[in-house]
């Protein structure tokens, strides 16, 4: 990963939204953006979301990934221009045991945090976990991994409302 400043970004924007263009007219469903948003980048950042929200078809959810630490009073998330995010609860964050442990005591206090979470294949959710997970694998995927991943979470599924992707 190279470093990217806010001017960076600035001056790429016009190509990120173009390259997203052509998804718009494939079988997607929605759009979820994963960046690294130092405090420096977040105004920029927030820029560019709010544009790819205003350019995305009509209907398409727009969600983002974030740090854990994100999602906490007062964060600045509250007013993104986003459907939700997603809280990845996995990874060398310094804070993600800090979210683990505050999922098992109640939901995440900043209200886009709320729908889903990300977790690495075979991780337990936590208590208080939304009812869309995503799963992230440490590989490519095949049915039988997929499978397996499903089955993992299906003993989680009955008292969250859980529901295997279609």
């Amino acid at each position: 990963g190279r470093n990217v400043d806010a001017s960076t970004l600035r001056g790429h924007r016009d190509a990120i939204l173009r390259a997203l263009r052509p998804v718009y007219s494939e079988a997607a469903h929605g759009i979820q953006f994963d960046f690294d948003a130092p405090r420096s980048m977040r105004a920029e950042y927030a820029v560019l979301l709010q544009q790819i929200s205003e350019e995305k078809p009509p209907g398409w959810p727009l969600s983002m990934t974030a740090l854990g630490s994100w999602c906490g009073q007062g964060s600045w998330l509250h007013a993104a221009p986003v459907d939700f995010v997603v809280p990845m609860l996995f990874g060398p964050g310094h804070d993600r045991h800090e979210t683990l442990v505050a999922l098992e005591r109640a939901p995440l206090a900043e209200a886009h945090c709320r729908h889903a979470v990300g977790l690495r294949e075979h991780q337990r959710p936590p208590r208080y976990h939304p009812e869309t997970l995503f799963v992230f694998g440490q590989g490519p995927w095949d049915k039988e991994r997929a499978t397996a991943a499903l089955e993992s979470l299906s003993s989680y599924s009955s008292s969250s409302g859980l529901t295997p992707p279609r």
